[in-house]
């Protein structure tokens, strides 16, 4: 069974986009990032975490743009997990 993250980034209050990343593309520091973004939003964060989330966006729209959700319904194959759900993004 193979293991992925998803990640749902909200442009609050504007639109949601879903990445479904497989766990095993991720860096030890990739996943630390991602972990560390769960439940916190670019603009109304702490000063200091804002560059952390600046590069989880910029990973999210170049180096995994192939694994972004765009069917408005996400589909699971049989040998998919979802091991983790991270919820981030920014409000407008």
């Amino acid at each position: 069974m193979k293991k992925y993250i998803l990640i749902v980034w909200e442009m609050i209050p504007e639109t949601v986009y879903l990445w479904l990343i497989p766990k095993d593309v991720l860096s030890d520091h990739e996943l630390k990032l991602i972990n560390f973004a769960s439940a916190k939003l670019m603009n109304a964060c702490k000063d200091e975490e804002v560059d952390q989330l600046d590069e989880l966006n910029e990973l999210l729209n170049e180096k995994w743009e192939d694994y972004k959700i765009d069917d408005e319904i996400l589909r699971l194959e049989d040998d998919q997990h979802i091991e983790r759900v991270i919820t981030s993004g920014f409000v407008l």
